[in-house]
């Protein structure tokens, strides 16, 4: 980790992070600081955290690649997450994530004429756009750990669509969608 972090920016709850970072919240199920057990995870990112009582509220944009500018066409992941814990048997928490692919998928085709043919043929892909709202509720209680976390995940699922085989000599899915439900529960 690498990073430059100003506080109480202006007299405020304000915190603002620059920077190589972990960015660890919740339990750690869709976003932890481990990639494997054995190896850590962090970020290129930017954070502004506000952070007054029992409140929490993270807003992030962060790069999922080796490209350090912010805003060029790769993988960004950007995603506001806040937590209130004012209630000692319960932390809760939600968030928005979103993650935006804009790197060029590797259609395969080996002329310029198939690269023609397939441009016209609609089976060129654009961007993937995974969307995810999510709410985390866990805690401690009379010797008990508890966690739910459910997460719902839409959006356009292009790079996974060119991977799909719709049969003949043309291939991909334009159409790939995310649209699912995700929980984890712990006792």
């Amino acid at each position: 980790q690498a990073y430059i972090e100003m506080r109480k920016i202006g007299g405020t709850p304000l915190t603002l992070r620059i920077g190589r970072q972990e960015l660890l919240f919740g339990t750690g199920w869709l976003l932890s600081n481990m990639l494997t057990p054995s190896q850590y995870l962090s970020h290129d990112a930017v954070r502004l955290t506000y952070a007054k009582d029992n409140l929490t509220i993270d807003a992030f944009m962060s790069k999922m690649n080796n490209s350090m500018e912010l805003f060029d066409d790769s993988i960004n992941l950007y995603g506001v997450y806040g937590t209130y814990t004012g209630w000692k048997p319960l932390t809760m928490s939600a968030y928005y994530l979103f993650v935006r692919d804009t790197t060029e998928v590797e259609t395969g085709e080996s002329t310029g004429w198939g690269y023609w043919l397939n441009e016209k043929m609609g089976r060129h892909f654009g961007n993937t756009n995974l969307h995810t709202i999510g709410t985390n509720l866990f805690g401690k209680y009379e010797g008990f750990d508890y966690n739910l976390e459910l997460a719902y995940q839409f959006g356009e699922a292009q790079h996974l669509g060119a991977m799909f085989n719709t049969g003949g000599i043309f291939y991909g899915d334009n159409d790939a969608k995310y649209d699912n439900w995700g929980m984890e529960a712990v006792l």
